[in-house]
């Protein structure tokens, strides 16, 4: 594997990737965990910042009608 390729898993995992420097000849082992991107919601999610505002006072009310 050199620098510009790209490790790619199917799934979730956890993997021990060795490395060893061509000139220095010094190794590293990192533990990498992979995990599953999160999906794409369908949905919009709005904070519910109207019962807030009507929780607020009458300057809040004003101030979200700008």
């Amino acid at each position: 594997m050199t620098a510009q390729e790209q490790l790619i898993a199917a799934d979730e995992a956890t993997v021990t990737l060795s490395v060893t420097g061509k000139v220095s000849a010094r190794s590293v082992s990192p533990v990498i965990k992979v995990t599953v991107a999160p999906k794409d919601s369908d949905l919009v999610i709005i904070k519910n910042n109207l019962s807030e505002i009507a929780d607020a006072d009458g300057e809040a009310q004003v101030e979200s009608r700008q």
